[in-house]
């Protein structure tokens, strides 16, 4: 297993060109706020969400014109509208979501509950929490195998797991120790690793799922918490608490090809969570 340290910030030409133009939302817990953060800039503008405690979870509409804020603090979905960052509905029916998914049709956000260990069904068209799946005890980030035929969630117990569910039984067939304070995961999209934010040892860490075991450590410092994969699986996106202070965040650019840290933006806001693509 190899450990990298860093950070080294460069970007490379061909890595600039990559991020012209694309934007993050990132839920900022510690200001119950959503950041918009320019990649090419590296500017970061905030938006104050009515409704919003302590935001751990956000997701986009397909056509970009709603977000969906999931509460820590309550377990309840707040629903945004995009252009005014205005709250249209505010949507109880968890405990405490740390993260949301789509389905593979997008007609389903699943959410994932770090209190009662369910899984959550919201439907965008009713704006309801229509049911729950049972899984494990405490749960953060989930992603998908490309064939959606497996699930991958964190599982913030003591020792820390990924667990690996079975989608279409809905059965746990895997549980992958990885350390203090799994966080978010995300699959790449030729399926052959996972990266996982190991909050409790400021790693962030690869995971062969040929083997199942970890391959790789990132050290990013600080509390990672999300892990966003780019389309083209060469690029990370790690929102990292505790960067470059205690009461800030900042987005860590990751070269998944080296495994190197090649950018830093920071003034993300204390307790940085979820982060997405924007555009």
């Amino acid at each position: 297993m190899n450990v990298a340290c860093g950070p080294l910030f460069f970007l490379s030409p061909a890595r600039a060109e990559e991020v012209r133009g694309q934007a993050l939302y990132v839920a900022v817990a510690g200001e119950n706020a959503i950041a918009l953060v320019d990649l090419a800039t590296k500017t970061v503008e905030k938006f104050p969400i009515e409704g919003a405690k302590e935001p751990h979870a956000v997701a986009l509409s397909p056509d970009r014109k709603t977000i969906y804020v999931g509460n820590a603090a309550d377990g309840k979905v707040v629903v945004v509208d995009a252009a005014t960052k205005k709250t249209l509905k505010v949507v109880e029916g968890a405990h405490s979501l740390c993260g949301m998914t789509w389905s593979h049709d997008k007609q389903t956000l699943y959410l994932t509950d770090m209190k009662d260990g369910r899984i959550y069904q919201f439907n965008p068209a009713s704006r309801q929490v229509m049911g729950s799946i049972p899984v494990a005890e405490r749960l953060c980030g989930l992603d998908f195998s490309p064939d959606r035929k497996k699930a991958f969630i964190g599982n913030m117990i003591a020792g820390g797991q990924v667990v690996v569910l079975d989608w279409e039984s809905k059965a746990v067939v895997e549980k992958i120790p990885v350390g203090t304070m799994p966080h978010h995961v995300g699959v790449t999209p030729d399926g052959k690793s996972l990266y996982v934010s190991v909050g409790g040892e400021g790693v962030v860490a690869k995971i062969d799922l040929k083997t199942g075991k970890i391959v790789e450590k990132i050290r990013t410092g600080g509390d990672p918490h999300a892990v966003l994969i780019a389309p083209d699986g060469r690029t990370g996106y790690v929102t990292v608490r505790g960067k470059p202070q205690a009461k800030d965040s900042s987005i860590f650019v990751l070269d998944l090809d080296s495994g190197k840290i090649v950018d830093q933006i920071s003034g993300i806001g204390p307790r940085a969570c979820d982060v997405i693509f924007a555009r």
